[in-house]
């Protein structure tokens, strides 16, 4: 039976709350998960790198084996291994066993983000299609604010286990929806598919200039929260003295910044462009890298700079998102895996280096907002003219 598109973007929104949840509600129980196995900050801490090491080369497959074998078999073989991801981490009694299992849940979470797009893609079309995104957008923005305080709170109240446990039941059902839910593929519809053909796409995308300078943007974007996330709490409690407890107070509004993003871009895209927008709201970095550098440094400062950083973050993401999915709708799956394979396994490595390497004060941390906006501007250059050129399309590789 065909399922309406409404549906579908239900659908789509459970997966991407999933995924969103998954990586972000575990980042407070770290201290509890290092107490617990004795273990030090920096060893907890590959729980998270592997996580997304694995999450990030799983998209490459997923991708495009979505596109040629149908959203349904790969969304339930990834979450599945989700799913049990998450139920082996509730179990695990050593250190190894939880990285084991941060793995396997890598492994399998790359297949509801892939397939919460390439699902919207598939279901609208026109500004039905970028309504459809924008509304993606803000769950996960959501999701991504809630992550964190409900993981503190469960953590806090049950201890680390129980944020495991919570994800048991919610990816357990959202697979189970997506059982009842998502469609089979018809073996008309089904596609050859072989590792040379899948190099092959990912080959083209990357001569795509166009894809490329839309996706740097995402790129970019998160590069730049790694190394803020990674800097402001040594800076705020180190520096200017705040407990953990300030920290996290202080730290509510910012953190509201992506939703307040997102919602703003689906109001605005009803007059403006995403390509506009995209350009528009860059200027926050640039205002943001100004602050670090220019203003007195204090809570209010940081806090307003890393404000403005959030909302140019939710904002920027969702303009990318239609950019990307809407006119590569043929290849939706290939494309989503292609942009976050590359931000997850080479972006966030540079982000490590250059936090360790170079970030040692606000300044600094402003010298790397000011240059990102700058390649911001360049990346903005090159999509003008692919989209002032006679076709911006996506480059149909077959697979």
């Amino acid at each position: 039976m065909q399922k309406g598109p409404h549906m579908k973007l239900l659908m789509a929104m459970l997966m991407i709350t999933g995924v969103q949840l998954g990586a972000h509600m575990i980042m407070p129980a770290l201290p509890k998960i290092a107490q617990s196995f004795t273990i030090s900050a920096s060893a907890s801490q590959q729980i998270i790198v592997l996580y997304f090491f694995a999450f990030g080369f799983s998209q490459l497959f997923y991708g495009p084996l979505s596109d040629a074998l149908g959203r349904r078999k790969i969304f339930i073989f990834g979450q599945a291994l989700f799913v049990a991801g998450c139920a082996l981490a509730y179990f695990a009694t050593t250190p190894n066993q939880l990285m084991a299992a941060r793995i396997l849940q890598g492994l399998g979470a790359g297949a509801p983000l892939i397939i919460s797009r390439a699902l919207l893609s598939d279901a609208f079309t026109g500004s039905a299609l970028s309504q459809a995104l924008a509304s993606l957008g803000i769950a996960t923005s959501v999701a991504a604010v809630v992550g964190p305080i409900l993981g503190g709170a469960l953590t806090t109240w049950f201890g680390w286990q129980s944020v495991f446990g919570l994800l048991v039941v919610y990816l357990g059902l959202t697979l189970l929806a997506g059982w009842v839910l998502l469609t089979h593929s018809s073996a008309s519809n089904m596609k050859a598919v072989s590792l040379a053909s899948i190099v092959r796409q990912y080959i083209g995308f990357s001569q795509n200039l166009g894809l490329i300078s839309v996706a740097a943007h995402k790129w970019l974007l998160t590069f730049l929260l790694l190394i803020t996330v990674a800097f402001l709490p040594f800076e705020l409690q180190g520096k200017l003295g705040l407990s953990a407890a300030q920290y996290g107070y202080y730290l509510i509004l910012p953190s509201l910044g992506p939703i307040v993003g997102s919602v703003l871009i689906k109001m605005c895209l009803r007059v403006y462009s995403a390509q506009r927008l995209l350009a528009i709201f860059s200027l926050l970095i640039l205002l943001a890298g100004l602050i670090f550098i220019l203003a007195p440094v204090t809570v209010f400062n940081l806090m307003l700079a890393y404000g403005l950083f959030m909302l140019a973050l939710g904002a920027m993401f969702t303009c990318v998102l239609q950019l990307i999915v809407v006119p590569y709708k043929a290849q939706a799956g290939a494309v989503n895996a292609y942009v976050g394979a590359i931000e997850m396994l080479v972006f966030s490595g540079l982000a490590i280096l250059v936090s360790r390497w170079f970030i040692s004060d606000v300044h600094s941390l402003g010298l790397v907002f000011i240059a990102v906006f700058l390649l911001l501007v360049c990346c903005a250059g090159v999509l003008h003219h692919k989209s002032s050129s006679p076709k911006l399309t996506a480059q149909q590789t077959p697979i």
